[in-house]
């Protein structure tokens, strides 16, 4: 029998409006040994009736079921069964671009990878498919095209790749060997997947090659939901802390402060539509109370960009004043060298000066 190249993993929930789209999609790629592995979530509607339809007529539909219990553990489920010596992942309502999977394999066999990551095009509600293209090789510069690196050669810039996990390859014996998986919250069940690939892969590539087509939800449907969950963030953030804490101190300050910059990131963009800001105000306060700040260092906190509402939360009082701008960007050379500093001013800071 002919090894497995990959296996492709479809977590569904309530998607029959998109699944033809999405089993069409990753059928007609052009990998002669794929196996399609779709894990349906407890779905209500007729996905599941669909599942067993395409898995009647191709023998590489695999159709799992499980009770309803999100798209981590889904995901999980389908990782117990794969074959592949590649695994992708798909979320049922988007679509692989044509060609998409032979390119990264090609890739990954010709670098021998651990994980591939790519760029990716969506598309807003309503609007047509492959409209915006984003380059997952922006997050790292254009100069490492085709390097093959590991977390400790470009931490800083590794972290901003985007965590989702349906924009690359992932070799499944390297995930094996190192127990990574995707935790079970309702949200955000795949970023500590992505922080455990980063940290644990000798083998990593970031290419500007778009695989997938994401589709945006409904901005009020996300926020609404993240909102309501927000518990997610910061379950997630112990997870990752827990992940980390054997790494050398200025890898681990990097993840957390990147952690901590993620979780304020979302709290600021849903607090003014959350349906119970003050609720919100203490969730995030008393998970505050109990950070311990040499996680990310008192220096960092005093000046990254969400400090006043660090401080308002932690201690009720205004961020001391910020160092000024020039002080700051020396720092950070110092700390980070020149590359990284530009990169920081040619964004205006918009991560702000780590140290």
């Amino acid at each position: 029998m002919e090894k497995m190249q990959i296996s492709v993993i479809i977590p569904v929930y309530n998607t029959e409006a998109h699944l033809n789209a999405c089993l069409d999609g990753v059928l007609s790629q052009n990998i002669p040994n794929l196996e399609v592995i779709c894990v349906d979530d407890g779905s209500t509607d007729r996905s599941l009736e669909v599942l067993r339809e395409y898995a009647a007529r191709d023998p590489r539909v695999v159709v799992l079921t499980q009770k309803n219990s999100f798209a981590g553990v889904a995901r999980n489920h389908g990782l117990e069964v794969a074959r592949g010596e590649y695994v992708a992942f798909l979320d049922s309502d988007d679509q692989f671009l044509p060609g998409a999977l032979e390119g990264l394999y090609a890739q990954a066999k010709e670098h021998d990878l651990d994980v591939i990551k790519a760029g990716f095009s969506y598309v807003e509600p309503g609007g047509e498919p492959y409209t915006t293209l984003y380059s997952t090789l922006s997050c790292i510069g254009k100069g490492q095209a085709k390097r093959v690196m590991r977390f400790t050669d470009l931490p800083l810039r590794l972290l901003q790749v985007p965590d989702v996990p349906w924009n690359g390859l992932y070799r499944r014996a390297f995930l094996e060997q190192n127990h990574i998986h995707f935790n079970n919250l309702r949200c955000i069940n795949d970023h500590s997947f992505w922080i455990a690939c980063l940290i644990h892969a000798p083998r990593l590539m970031v290419t500007h090659t778009p695989v997938a087509c994401y589709r945006v939800e409904q901005s009020t449907s996300l926020v609404g939901r993240k909102a309501a969950h927000f518990h997610c963030q910061l379950e997630s953030y112990a997870i990752v802390r827990e992940m980390v804490k054997d790494l050398p101190d200025k890898l681990r300050r990097a993840v957390m402060r990147n952690e901590l910059n993620g979780m304020f990131g979302w709290y600021e963009r849903l607090r003014p539509q959350a349906p119970d800001v003050e609720g919100l105000d203490r969730q995030v306060a008393e998970f505050l109370k109990q950070l311990d700040e040499e996680e990310v260092g008192v220096k960092f906190l005093r000046s990254f960009s969400y400090s006043g509402s660090y401080f308002s939360l932690r201690y009720g009082q205004p961020a001391p004043k910020r160092p000024n701008p020039l002080v700051r960007a020396v720092s950070c050379w110092r700390d980070h060298g020149w590359t990284y500093t530009w990169e920081k001013l040619r964004s205006k800071g918009e991560q702000t000066w780590v140290r």
